[in-house]
This record gives structure tokens, sequence and C-alpha cells, in this order.
């Protein structure tokens, strides 16, 4: 009768194995999931829809108007998300009267806090909708206004 002989190395494999496999586990069952967030602003003309983790806390503000040239205001939002909170590739848009503006003039705004300026955003054109939009990434505030294109 041959009898075999249990190396003691293989339990402590088995038993390694077993830890990964259980904090793993317990990483993806406490991670929340991504959910969808959809905001309109007060005036209801800007709406916001995008993915985030967790979606809880994110606002989107309406602001007076902000002068940025020669009497030129922007209508201004902010997307405000909770520390930690990011949304990439959210959807800003706003729905415009086009009796009163051609829509292929619009353009959307993002503030740069860091050069302290208005930065125009790749703008889409809904002819169907009578709306402008653009994709936009928000951690913590993201300042956004429309208007004509500046320095035209």
């Amino acid at each position: 009768m041959v009898r075999r002989i249990k190396k003691k190395s293989d339990s402590w494999l088995v038993a390694a194995v077993v830890v990964i496999v259980v904090v793993t586990s317990l990483f993806f069952i406490f991670t929340p999931a991504p959910e969808e967030v959809f905001l309109r602003s007060s005036d209801g003309l800007v709406t916001f829809e995008g993915v985030a983790r967790p979606a809880a806390g994110i606002q989107l503000l309406t602001h007076e108007a902000v002068a940025v040239e020669d009497g030129i205001e922007l209508p201004l939002y902010e997307i405000v998300t909770p520390e930690g909170v990011v949304v990439v590739g959210g959807e800003l848009a706003i729905v415009v009267d086009v009796g009163a503006v051609d829509l292929t003039e619009l353009v959307l705004y993002r503030y740069n806090v860091t050069s302290l300026s208005w930065e125009v955003l790749p703008t889409v054109y809904d002819l169907a909708t009578t709306s402008v939009s653009a994709q936009v990434d928000v951690a913590g505030s993201l300042l956004v206004g429309f208007g004509i294109l500046l320095g035209e």
C-alpha cells in the first residue's frame, strides 16, 4: 500500500487562493454600482446626463448671467459633484428658442479655472430638437455658459 505524503506548501497555497477570492469578492460587493444622472436646471433650459459612481449629491445650479466681452453676457450654469465623484462623458444640452437666435451661431463655453478664461466646447447642433450639446467631464465644479461665438 502506497501512502501519499501531502506537502505543507500545498495547503498554504490553497488557503492563499481562497483568501484572494474572498477579498476580491468583498471589493465588488461593496463598490457602488454606476448610476445614471439626469439633471434639469431651474429655468428648464439646461439638462445634464451622465453616469457617476455614486450619483447622489450632484447638482445643476443656475446663476446670474456673467459679462464676458464688450457687454456680451453668458447665461451661467454650474455642475457640482461631491468630493471624489467624477462624471465622465456627461452630455450637457441646452434647448434654444429658434425664433430668437440662429441655432448654428450658438456655442457652449467652459470656464477654465487655471487660465481664468472661457473656452469653447466642441458643440453639436440638433435641429430636430432645437438644442445644442457638448460632452463634458465633471469632477468638483464646472461652470458652463452658452451664447454666440466670441470674437466674431
